[in-house]
């Protein structure tokens, strides 16, 4: 009789989700092996000629309609189209894989969770928190929070059938809409929406230069297929060279699928690649577009919220016709956030830029039950706005640690700072939701004022190895979950006590945007280094994608740069860095020693591993003044300085007591008065990179070599009039 009921219910839901072209969730919640029972009699394959299964297992008799794979490949759906997912989440609950999967089932299709019962699931060692573990806590010391809000969001539905083992049926209380036909016209287009997005690209190849287009939408609206119809037609009209970016290639498969069905058997579709006679639609990782600077008819960004400001701004001033794509609430990244900051940049360097987003659903109809529940499970509509005045201060607002378990209670304030963590960085997902909730050793601070959040961070405990541990982390023989900061400092700067010392490392930290550059931000790492003090912490130390300003608003909290990472990030093209700030004998020891090694290495560094780092960078990473104590620069050496400067000798047979002056002096407070920026990329890129004289002139807009040359005996003279911050010493 259950069995007959739970069929039954089951046809039902399946034709209630048909005839609305909406997506139903079905929940089979009990023991593990009474939800693969039941969904083997469900017999799926009668109603389905596909299905997708997460798994690590075979969760029912193969057949040819089954396809299963483990949720760590779940980005290899990007762009399918599902019709039955099934979710095993004995095999573990991974928020990004639940927000990728849950874009790709279809209008009229079903979402099947097999789970524990609701009501325990929290007991449940779930087989994701591996990932969460840091050494050396174990799964069972976890609280468990993300799946609790996660099952609390599924009871809320009224659009879910729930088949318990210990409660049987719980049946939809919510009524079948009506759906309204959606069909490909001739031009491919599925919506009003995207036929509009579609004119759009092509009038940013006709129309007029420097009037980019910003694209966004919510998944599921056809933004990418939009972006093959579009790239389809120019091809066809004969431009030549389209260049796209995204964070990786399997973002834009999508857009390369539907411009080679447009195009046909005219075209060939290889990896990154969509080719037509002289017509061709390339893939270029956006690191790269600005290294080599293609040239291009059109550059098409998609998932542009995924890619860092800085990267999306050079490419704008790069390319003259420019479309940026970006899903506004999804997994690729922080739409929001982009959308808010962006739009700054876009009215400051082209004003008459355009936006258009797509409203109208094309995968499935509107108001959609599953969409809306993954928007509340994962936060992925988590919006974030000031309701504060603008004239607030740093000394209106408390700033203190939460306990997490408050934020179970306080669903606005979790909403808040999650939104907030999105709008701050460009790589939030929903995986992040669980670290805050459940991550073991992290820290949430808040600057609150009133019942507004102003500012977070998330701040984790590192450290505190035994000597054996220490020596091991040291040698390359062990690696341990978590403790980045205390592993790095030992494998990689060679410093064997640092992982024996206790670190507080600042994972995010975030300000509204309104009230940045304000001292909220210094504010609340004042308040964390004051309790990290008084808790007898020994170093509180950061490790990010590095730009100059970033670098100085660490170096203003009197935090000290010690290691620069070798190679630069695909997506974010920055290098990563570490910086530290010490509080006790220990901790000073460990922060001079490694700033020693890192200053008595980088100005080699900078003409081999860094030649390309950026001239703000480079003096900014040697600010401090310690270069004066390295790099001495004695009497004779000033004498060929001066004779340089005078136009005595020419550069090639002064080169190295110039290299000396230049080490001496980027660390010097001073030189920020001293020098302009062009002064400042001048030395950088001849006396510190020694980069070649043409290119050097290209990039500072000099005629030639001769213009250098006398720019670079001004600027020298410049220096060698400050000398005495430099503390000459004499050699007899």
């Amino acid at each position: 009789m259950a069995v007959s009921k739970f069929n039954k219910a089951f046809k039902q839901l399946l034709a209630d989700a048909q005839h609305s072209q909406q997506r139903r969730l079905l929940i089979i919640a009990g023991e593990q092996a009474w939800g693969q029972q039941q969904l083997q009699q469900l017999k799926l394959a009668q109603y389905f000629e596909q299905q997708l299964h997460i798994s690590e297992q075979a969760l029912v008799a193969e057949d040819e309609t089954i396809t299963t794979i483990s949720r760590k490949k779940s980005q290899q759906v990007l762009g399918s189209d599902v019709a039955c997912l099934v979710y095993d989440a004995y095999s573990g609950l991974d928020p990004d894989a639940i927000g990728v999967l849950g874009g790709a089932v279809m209008g009229g299709g079903l979402v099947i969770l097999l789970t524990p019962e609701l009501d325990e699931w929290h007991n449940f060692l779930d087989p994701d928190y591996h990932r969460l573990l840091v050494h050396p806590t174990k799964p069972d010391q976890l609280e468990h929070l993300f799946i609790r809000r996660f099952a609390a969001t599924i009871k809320q539905l009224d659009s879910v059938l729930i088949h318990s083992e210990k409660n049987g049926l719980t049946a939809p209380s919510a009524k079948p809409v009506a759906a309204v036909g959606v069909a490909a016209s001739a031009d491919y287009c599925r919506s009003d929406d995207q036929r509009a997005a579609v004119a759009a690209i092509v009038k940013v190849v006709k129309g007029h230069r420097r009037r980019p287009l910003v694209l966004t939408s919510d998944r599921g609206r056809g933004k990418s297929t939009a972006l093959g119809i579009a790239a389809a037609e120019l091809m066809k009209q004969g431009v030549q060279t389209l260049l796209i970016t995204a964070p990786k290639l399997a973002a834009v498969d999508v857009v390369f699928r539907h411009a080679k069905a447009i195009l046909g058997e005219a075209a060939q579709l290889e990896k990154g690649r969509l080719c037509m006679a002289q017509q061709q639609l390339q893939f270029i990782p956006p690191d790269q577009l600005l290294r080599q600077k293609p040239k291009a008819d059109v550059l098409l960004v998609d998932e542009a919220a995924a890619i860092p400001l800085s990267l999306l701004t050079a490419l704008l001033k790069q390319y003259s016709r420019i479309v940026f794509a970006s899903t506004v609430h999804g997994y690729e990244g922080a739409g929001r956030g982009f959308g808010l900051r962006f739009q700054q940049i876009l009215a400051s360097e082209t004003p008459q830029w355009k936006s258009l987003t797509l409203e109208q659903p094309i995968r499935w109809q509107a108001n959609d039950p599953v969409e809306q529940w993954l928007f509340e499970a994962l936060l992925l509509n988590a919006d974030y706005s000031l309701t504060l005045t603008k004239s607030i201060k740093p000394s209106d607002c408390s700033f203190k640690e939460l306990k997490r378990r408050d934020l179970l209670n306080n669903e606005e304030l979790l909403r808040q700072i999650f939104a907030l963590l999105v709008l701050a960085h460009y790589q939030t997902t929903p995986a992040d939701l669980r670290n805050l909730l459940d991550g073991p050793n992290i820290r949430i601070w808040v600057a609150m004022h009133k019942q507004q959040l102003v500012a977070t961070a998330l701040v984790t405990d590192e450290g505190g190895f035994n000597k054996e541990l220490s020596a091991a982390v040291w040698k390359g023989e062990r690696r341990l979950r978590g403790h980045l900061l205390p592993q790095t400092l030992a494998a990689h700067s060679g410093v064997e006590v640092a992982p024996k010392l206790r670190y507080q490392r600042i994972m995010r930290i975030a300000v509204q945007p309104e009230l940045q550059q304000q001292g909220f931000g210094q504010a609340m790492l004042a308040a964390i280094c004051d309790q990290a003090q008084r808790s007898n912490v020994d170093i509180v130390g950061s490790s990010f994608g590095v730009t100059a300003d970033v670098l100085h608003f660490w170096q203003r909290a009197g935090f000290t740069p010690v290691r620069l990472g070798v190679s630069r990030d695909a997506c974010s093209g920055t290098h990563s860095a570490i910086v530290l700030r010490s509080f006790n004998l220990s901790g000073e020891l460990v922060v001079d020693l490694l700033r020693y090694r890192f200053l008595e290495q980088f100005p080699h560094q900078l003409l081999t591993l860094f030649v390309g780092l950026e001239p703000e960078l480079a003096a900014g990473f040697m600010f401090g003044g310690e270069m004066s104590d390295l790099m001495i620069v004695d009497d004779q050496d000033w004498a060929d300085i001066t004779a340089f400067a005078e136009g005595y000798r020419v550069y090639e047979v002064c080169a190295v007591p110039l290299w000396k002056l230049a080490c001496s002096f980027m660390g010097q407070l001073e030189v920020r008065q001293w020098l302009s920026d062009e002064q400042r990329d001048l030395v950088v890129y001849v006396l510190l990179q020694n980069r070649p004289a043409a290119w050097v002139c290209q990039q500072l807009g000099y005629t030639g070599r001769k213009e250098l040359v006398q720019k670079l005996r001004d600027t020298v003279k410049l220096l060698s009039q400050q000398q005495i911050f430099l503390r000459p010493t004499s050699v007899h």
